[in-house]
């Protein structure tokens, strides 16, 4: 049985196709993108707003190291295994499709600072429309 058959604490990333990790580490995404890109694709199916919330505490540590010199841009996922990726997770909008392509194909301080505010807009929208609903 490979690790990918089984899943501690829920289904959220049961999907039978092309799992999260498997993502991040056949791309070498970094910890931090890897983190956050987890709670963001998530969020609908385990702790909504607070789900959105980690992803941009992630971001912001992100960022953080990326202003101090300390920290560069590691892996990047194709576009081609990013749709499949979306259609595996059943990402449902463009706006969080979008998001999640920021995250994992992120090259300068400027793309993470951009996607930190499309982050925060999409939690101020979507994310309390979700928790209000």
């Amino acid at each position: 049985m490979s690790a990918n058959d089984r899943q501690h604490g829920g289904d959220h990333y049961k999907n039978g196709k092309l799992e999260h990790w498997d993502v991040c580490e056949r791309y070498g995404i970094g910890y931090l993108e890897s983190a956050g890109t987890k709670y963001l694709s998530r969020w609908r199916n385990k702790a909504g707003l607070l789900d959105l919330d980690k992803s941009l505490h992630y971001l912001d540590k992100l960022i953080d190291l990326v202003a101090e010199g300390v920290r560069l841009p590691r892996g990047i996922v194709p576009r081609a295994i990013l749709t499949m990726f979306f259609e595996a997770q059943q990402i449902q909008t463009k706006w969080e499709e979008s998001l999640l392509t920021q995250f994992f194909r992120w090259e300068t301080l400027e793309d993470l600072v951009r996607l930190r505010d499309d982050l925060a807009d999409f939690i101020n929208v979507e994310g309390k429309a979700y928790a209000n609903s």
